[in-house]
């Protein structure tokens, strides 16, 4: 028999305006509810009530149900460090109202309990037909490199986590193979299998500006991204700006006026801080620069850069997960990167082209039915039938 019931378990709210993980939710959640499946989606959260209403209408016409949570702690901060050190990132964990709202929710009939955050395994792993779906590592992203002491402190806690959450998680799925064969060192001899993301890129338009504008965007909050920004400011913006004199730089995202403010003022270059919508940057650029270190999962900003028809230069970490023949511009090096990029600035009609093939490319290898049927045939791989 299939899968008929899932409950999904998210640390944001599935919303098309929301941050990175809240898009592919909002494509997935309503592919697989018009396969037939019954889909039920408990949000722990930190949101507006303006988010809440978005969300709650956006499953309403989807078809499937939301249970917003919010996220309160009832504890002091002593109490909250003392919980942390014996089980690091647990904070989910001792939620009671999300609990007892997974308790509530699987007390019917379910054929999947779909855990979207490592860190819920610590409250749910021992629950029957529990499957934590792995998006990224962020034991491994970014590395010690520019990390801030803070950010240092929080891997080795993840690292710790990982240690007892992959192993005694029975069911895993990976977004990438590469999340698959790093599961591996935790669970020798265990294969995860493979299901990539969906997402919905019919409400992106635009193209590749007419300007030779070049586009940086990032939760910078995120290392791997700060550190691709960091990067095109320090070592490749200089030689493109040489190479293409009209050439600007657009720089845009969370967190970006605190972590990159101290590079401006920078000849060419404008820091525009948060964007409302990421389309805000992509309608006025050329080209996406993206070269972000070690940085696990699929990378949203470049589905959405390719569903603006904004040609993407980016490298091995930045493409993960793309299949084969993706219409993307792959550079390693610091010249490789700005060659990439000073070709592309140079040659408009390329540039439309490339836009194009990206649109067909991320409509046809992301498309929402594609994504849902990928977890479906996940959860069977995984015997849950």
């Amino acid at each position: 028999m299939a899968v008929v019931r899932i409950v999904f378990v998210n640390v944001e709210l599935p919303r098309p305006q929301g941050a990175a993980s809240s898009r592919l939710a909002a494509a997935m959640l309503p592919a697989l509810a018009s396969l037939g499946v019954d889909v039920t989606c408990i949000a722990s959260h930190e949101e507006s009530d303006g988010s809440v209403e978005q969300a709650c209408a956006h499953a309403e016409s989807s078809g499937y149900e939301l249970i917003p949570v919010p996220l309160h702690l009832a504890e002091s901060r002593a109490q909250r460090l003392h919980a942390s050190l014996r089980r690091p990132r647990s904070e989910l964990a001792r939620s009671r109202a999300l609990c007892r709202a997974v308790e509530e929710a699987i007390r019917p009939a379910y054929d999947v309990l779909h855990l979207g955050d490592l860190y819920l395994a610590w409250a749910f792993a021992d629950t029957p037909r529990t499957v934590l779906y792995v998006q990224n590592l962020d034991v491994i992203d970014g590395g010690n490199a520019g990390a801030t002491m803070r950010e240092r402190l929080e891997r080795v806690q993840s690292r710790r986590a990982a240690h007892v959450l992959f192993t005694r998680t029975e069911r895993i799925i990976a977004m990438t193979d590469r999340i698959s064969h790093e599961v591996l060192r935790w669970r020798p001899g265990v294969r995860s299998p493979v299901a990539g993301p969906a997402f919905d890129a019919s409400s992106y338009e635009g193209g590749p500006a007419d300007a030779p504008v070049v586009g940086v965007i990032g939760s910078m909050f995120w290392q791997p991204s700060r550190a691709a920004a960091d990067r095109v400011l320090r070592s490749l913006w200089s030689p493109i700006r040489a190479a293409v004199p009209d050439a600007r730089l657009l720089v845009a995202g969370y967190d970006s006026e605190r972590f990159l403010g101290h590079h401006f003022p920078l000849d060419g270059a404008e820091l525009l801080g948060t964007v409302a919508d990421a389309s805000d940057l992509f309608g006025r650029s050329a080209v996406l620069l993206y070269p972000p270190p070690r940085a696990t999962g699929v990378k949203v900003k470049v589905l959405e850069s390719l569903a603006c028809g904004v040609p993407v230069v980016t490298n091995d970490q930045g493409g993960e997960g793309l299949p084969d023949g993706a219409p993307v511009s792959f550079a390693e090096t610091d010249d490789e990167l700005v060659a990439a990029t000073v070709g592309l600035l140079r040659d408009p009609a390329a540039r439309r082209a490339r836009a194009t093939e990206g649109r067909r490319f991320v409509a046809a290898a992301f498309a929402p039915h594609v994504g849902a049927q990928r977890l479906l045939a996940a959860y069977e791989e995984l015997g849950l039938r």
